[in-house]
């Protein structure tokens, strides 16, 4: 059944990727009832009831909420439409599967995902149970920041297939029109609310319900649109009465999923909508509006009912305001546009919360290998190379921790045989999860190699007292007493058959 536009259908298999596309364009597709009932627009979907309804998302005290809106001093209600974003990564999906030993499976693939791949792929090829036999691998991916997360998988499926029936490498990418067309972007919502209001500003509750365009099928959505629904709070009190329920609708277009920020910046948009429907009733600025709604104090608490440790929003935002000159600036804002009759300017600041913890509650693992021969090292980490510097990051913490230089460190690409149950890269954490991983393997390192520093310690320490007691001439090397790492591996190594485990 075909659901949606850029929907696969079938793969063609060649030699060269040109002789590909040619065998496609020769495929005939014969489609009956083309368009009958297709929902294409959230309006359809609501009208039409089309949804995914285990998506949903609720945040709030809808009673008590609606208690408040009945006794507000004034009300209002507004609709808006937040429209989505198509992602556009350099490097389009891609995937190159190549045949193991016991129909096992290596798949390089651009994917920020690599075990969640894996494990779609072991069921794809009927490895249930035997998922191990199938290994995920990205030396690193041409962007991403979220198009990488699930909509590879696709392309890895389709690659991991085709070399399993013709037992040769396959590789399957996507050219630009296909990923436009296969492949969704940023969710679009449609938002209703309703919000209750003082004359000078002040929130005294604010409901709002909002219509999620998930496509075709589940893809994050359910977890896009919890994201979404904590965003729309943002930094603001609400009166302590806020409720917001997201449904999570179906259409007939390619499915969307994660692009960067993951569902914030929707919410952020909703929320400042508000702000600036409410400041333009009473007669404000919407500034003014946002600061008398601002949330204060160390740990505020938000509609969810969860504690904001280390709440520091306000504080930034006075800091902002003053290091920009942001009152002198709005003078000067308004001496030109009176001074201008065509040409305007105008000037805001906006604040906002950004929950960026949510993927790595699990947190992630690495491994640190020292090589006896040269005291170079590897180091294999959780995370995806997708042009954010992971790599280089890692690297930089390894070096800094054992007190070798950042040229000795190789980091490996990310392998799924290496490093199991890796979490997904993204979030905005990724990269500092790493490597306090890789840090803390060090560490461990670290306490193996400190007897073996302790004893070189001593003995430059010895050899120097000696030369000065003989009062011979001591070259500039032999005044440093600190071992060189090189000393230290080598020492750690020196004994056959006692060698230390420097992994």
């Amino acid at each position: 059944q075909i659901q949606a536009p850029g929907q696969q259908i079938c793969l063609v298999v060649a030699k060269t990727y040109r002789q590909a596309k040619k065998a496609a364009a020769l495929v005939k597709v014969d489609v009956s009832g083309s368009n009958v009932g297709a929902i294409l627009t959230l309006d359809d979907a609501i009208a039409k009831d089309s949804r995914f309804p285990d998506t949903d998302a609720e945040i709030g005290e809808r009673d008590q909420t609606e208690a408040a809106m009945k006794n507000g001093t004034n009300r209002v209600t507004g609709e808006t439409y937040v429209i989505g974003q198509h992602g556009f990564p350099m490097e389009k999906q891609a995937a190159c599967a190549v045949p193991e030993e016991r129909t096992g499976m290596t798949v390089w693939s651009a994917t920020q995902a690599p075990d969640f791949c894996r494990a779609k792929l072991a069921g794809i090829l009927g490895l249930h149970g035997k998922g191990a036999l199938v290994a995920v691998k990205c030396t690193r991916a041409g962007g991403g920041f979220g198009l990488k997360l699930s909509r590879n998988v696709p392309v890895a499926g389709a690659a991991a297939v085709a070399a399993h029936k013709v037992e040769e490498s396959v590789k399957v990418a996507y050219d630009t029109q296909m990923e436009h067309t296969c492949v969704g972007g940023r969710h679009n919502f449609k938002v209703k609310y309703e919000v209750a209001y003082k004359n000078d500003g002040t929130i005294e509750a604010c409901i709002v319900e909002a219509w999620g365009n998930a496509g075709y099928t589940h893809d994050f959505s359910g977890f896009l649109f919890l994201e979404f629904a904590e965003a729309v709070p943002s930094v603001y009190k609400w009166g302590n009465n806020f409720y917001l329920k997201v449904n999570g609708m179906k259409l007939n277009v390619p499915t969307n999923t994660a692009v960067r920020s993951f569902g914030n910046p929707q919410g952020m948009f909703v929320a400042e909508t508000i702000i600036e429907h409410v400041a333009s009733l009473v007669g404000k600025s919407a500034e003014e509006v946002r600061e008398k709604n601002m949330l204060h104090g160390q740990a505020p608490i938000t509609p969810w009912k969860q504690e904001m440790e280390f709440y520091n929003a306000d504080m930034l935002y006075e800091r902002v305001k003053s290091d920009a000159r942001y009152k002198a600036r709005c003078q000067e804002v308004e001496q030109f546009n009176q001074e201008h009759r065509w040409r305007k300017r105008g000037i805001s600041v906006v604040p906002l919360c950004y929950g960026h913890s949510y993927i790595y509650a699990a947190g992630s693992g690495a491994l640190v290998n020292i090589h006896s021969s040269d005291g170079s090292v590897t180091v294999y980490h959780g995370g995806c190379e997708i042009g954010q510097g992971i790599h280089v990051k890692v690297a930089q913490v390894v070096a800094m921790t054992l007190g070798c230089q950042v040229d000795s460190v190789k980091v490996g690409e990310t392998n799924t045989d290496v490093i199991p149950n890796m979490r997904f890269t993204g979030g905005s954490i990724t990269s500092e999860i790493c490597c306090e991983a890789a840090r803390r393997a060090c560490l461990e390192l670290n306490a193996t190699l400190e007897p073996h520093r302790q004893f070189l310690r001593k003995k430059k320490k010895a050899a120097l007292e000696e030369k000065k007691s003989k009062g011979e001439y001591i070259l500039p090397d032999e005044r440093e007493t600190e071992p060189t790492w090189t000393e230290v591996v080598s020492a750690a190594n020196a004994v056959l058959g006692h060698q230390e485990k420097l992994s």
